[in-house]
This record gives structure tokens, sequence and C-alpha cells, in this order.
């Protein structure tokens, strides 16, 4: 049974009364590749299905650890219940996280799951 209350995340990072302002300006090209897989949203670009082939492992990279070759691998649009990503320093891990959060907990439709005066709590750790 769909959840009523929860507004689909393709519709919220579009919307700029929602997070659309900030998906487009807060999020780099691959902070938001990794978010639209993990949310089951298609890849519409070149670019962005080549980001997701190096996000895989499908990259070579020069000894400064910059890539210089990515093998393009087929992208099949599915939602993830869980997602794991190994990330360097400053690569936005506390940002791609804290706008998981947010939209989970404003728009994620959660509450239709608590009962009547629960208070629902999201925690970003």
């Amino acid at each position: 049974m769909a959840n009523s209350l929860r507004i689909d995340f393709a519709d919220a990072v579009s919307d700029d009364r929602l997070l659309g302002k900030f998906w487009k300006k807060s999020l780099s090209t691959p902070q938001r590749v990794a978010l639209k897989t993990l949310y089951g949203l298609p890849l519409e670009t070149a670019e962005e299905r080549l980001i997701w082939s190096a996000q895989q492992g499908h990259a070579k990279y020069d000894e400064l650890g910059y890539i210089t070759d990515v093998s393009a691998i087929p992208y099949t649009p599915r939602k993830y219940r869980e997602g794991w990503m190994v990330c360097g320093r400053r690569d936005g891990k506390t940002f791609m996280a804290a706008f998981i959060v947010a939209y989970e907990a404003a728009l994620g439709g959660h509450e239709a799951f608590l009962r009547k005066g629960q208070q629902g709590y999201c925690f970003q750790v």
C-alpha cells in the first residue's frame, strides 16, 4: 500500500519550494548521482552515467588518484533501502546525509507509522 503522505524524491528535488534549490545549488554532480541511484531515479546525461560507473569501481586512476579513464557500465534504476558509500575527506558526506534526513523527516511520510500523539525523531550519526 502506497503512503499518501510521502512526497516522491523526484518531485521533492525538482520543486524549488521543497528541496529543489538545495539540490541544484548545494550538491555536486557526483553527490546528486549517488542520491539519484539510492532513490532509483534515472541518470539523464552521459556525464551522470560515467560518474555512476566510476562510483561503482569502473575507473582507472593515475599516480595522484585522478581518474584517467572510465569504463561505462549499464545502469538500471531501482530503489535501495540502504546505501554504503566510501568517501574521502571533504567529499560532502555530512551534507548528503543531512539532505537525506531532511527529505525523510519532512517529506518521507513516516508520520503515517506513528501512533496518535507519538513524537517521531530523525537521527543523523
